[in-house]
């Protein structure tokens, strides 16, 4: 349920961005706007809704929303489920981006998304990284993802009785 009321203020926060600045007192509106998203519940469609508007923000030329864009996909990565268009953002971000604190950024999010294609690009890239800092961050988000994906086969490996599933005799 927390999952879920902080699911709701993302919504929020993300899709009141644009109305927000126009109106006269934006940080009014969105506090308003982020009031009213702790009362509610989130749906699957409000997490779709979420997901849409955080690929629409990685895509966007706008360089403050794909920075926020890429921190809400590094706190929510695992719940929310981004398209491929955001992902090949996220590397574009990563591969081409002059500051290599928006390239660290960009490492930890497509971690965090747990995307296939994204983790795999980033393997591939470890050998012809040159910057020390990013590459760090890039074998820490592989050994985290790596040892995220261990941990759930180990769990789907336990017998029933482990997992704290009723057996029947």
């Amino acid at each position: 349920m927390k999952t879920l009321t902080v699911l709701s203020i993302l919504l929020v926060a993300v899709l009141a961005a644009g109305p927000a600045f126009a109106t006269d007192d934006p940080l009014a509106e969105l506090q308003h706007r982020m009031e009213e998203a702790r009362t509610s519940v989130v749906t699957a469609e409000d997490v779709a809704a979420i997901s849409d508007a955080l690929s629409q923000a990685l895509t966007s030329d706008h360089r403050g929303l794909e920075s926020a864009a890429l921190r809400l996909v590094i706190a929510y990565g695992g719940v929310i489920e981004l398209n491929r268009a955001a992902v090949i953002e996220m590397v574009r971000l990563y591969r081409d981006h002059k500051d290599s604190r928006v390239r660290q950024m960009a490492v930890v999010a497509i971690a965090a998304t747990g995307d296939n294609w994204g983790i795999d690009f980033l393997e591939r890239s470890e050998a012809y990284e040159a910057d020390p800092a990013v590459l760090r961050t890039l074998k820490a988000s592989l050994a985290a993802q790596r040892a995220e994906v261990v941990a759930e086969s180990a769990a789907a490996e336990r017998p029933l009785w482990a997992r704290g599933t009723p057996v029947q005799a």
